[in-house]
């Protein structure tokens, strides 16, 4: 049997392009007296690159061409690597094409370009030339199997969900908590998400004829993040009230919610919480966090025994109690 194999490759290249203006005031007076040597301009780019260069006016004899005339030259002063790239020298008020060039440090290119000779009128006491230097600094090839060529987006079935929750488009129940507020929400999410809730609405009960579920044991900030969950999978306020939450997730049959909010009561197990966590883990039947809260009471029985939780443990579930962080 044969069996075909496909790839893609990709270059892309990382370019770098410098803009640089060098003004030579008493321009008329310098040739004459620093060419012998050649004129230096200031170093650029100024700031941390490891690719530093600088022009240079030079007469044609240090560039080894004839006749003598002046040229402007690119003097590469560090970095090791090499680099490929194009350049353009001109004057103030003309223009020249670009020129290419690789780059190798320490290296100085003589770019040929006879201002004196090409632009006399602009060869005056101050003379402005610019530079724009354009480098390729890095290449980066890639190769892929063809198939990575498809991307698939993410899923957003939870984001959108969610959305329907929170604008409570095409809500067809309303949820009453215990302190009175009212919840627009979707039969058939409910009931997809939820054996009670779906048992609640195949039949024909008070709440399925009158569009209407009471949860009277919750507040409204529990059934919010309990819906929250419901919807999106998540619930990102759990920390703040997770034997609340415990407790609902216990009534509607989420096993993953249970174990989130025991999780979050184990991370956060402390002093002060200790007896309320060991009274949820034992009402809502969360062994193994009945178990790691055992070990955390008897490693802290002398400062656990002491507090009010421990005192009046015995209690069911309390209302709207925060595990708060160590």
């Amino acid at each position: 049997m044969s069996s075909n194999e496909y790839y893609w490759g990709n270059t892309s290249h990382e370019i770098k392009r410098v803009f640089y203006t060098w003004t030579i005031e008493n321009y008329d007076l310098l040739r004459d007296l620093q060419l012998e040597i050649g004129l230096l301009s200031p170093t650029f780019p100024s700031n941390d690159s490891d690719l530093k260069f600088c022009l240079e006016i030079v007469s044609s004899d240090l560039c080894e061409e004839d006749p003598a005339h002046l040229h402007v030259c690119l003097d590469t002063l560090s970095d090791n690597s090499i680099h490929k790239g194009k350049m353009k020298i001109y004057l103030e008020g003309c223009s020249d094409e670009y020129c290419c060039f690789t780059l190798n440090t320490p290296e100085r290119f003589c770019f040929k370009k006879d201002f004196e000779e090409k632009f006399p009128d602009l060869i005056c006491e101050t003379l402005i030339i610019h530079c724009d230097i354009v480098l390729v600094v890095n290449t980066i090839n890639k190769c892929e199997e063809h198939h990575n060529l498809i991307k698939v987006p993410k899923c957003k079935l939870a984001e959108e969900l969610g959305i329907m929750l929170n604008t409570k488009e095409l809500a067809d129940v309303t949820i009453v908590t215990g302190d009175g507020h009212k919840i627009p929400a979707h039969k058939f999410i409910l009931s997809a998400r939820s054996k009670v809730f779906s048992a609640m609405f195949k039949h024909p009960l008070k709440e399925n004829r009158e569009n209407c579920v009471a949860i009277s044991e919750f507040t409204f900030a529990v059934v919010t993040e309990l819906l929250q969950f419901m919807y999106t999978g998540e619930a990102p306020k759990l920390e703040d009230m997770p034997v609340d939450l415990l407790a609902a997730a216990d009534k509607y049959q989420f096993d993953r919610l249970k174990a989130l909010c025991a999780k979050a009561m184990r991370d956060n197990l402390s002093i002060e919480t200790a007896p309320i966590v060991l009274n949820a883990a034992d009402l809502y039947n969360m062994k193994d966090l009945k178990i790691e809260t055992i070990q955390f009471i008897q490693t802290n029985a002398g400062e656990i025994t002491k507090t009010s939780n421990w005192k009046n443990r015995g209690f069911g579930r309390t209302k709207t109690t925060r595990i708060k962080h160590k």
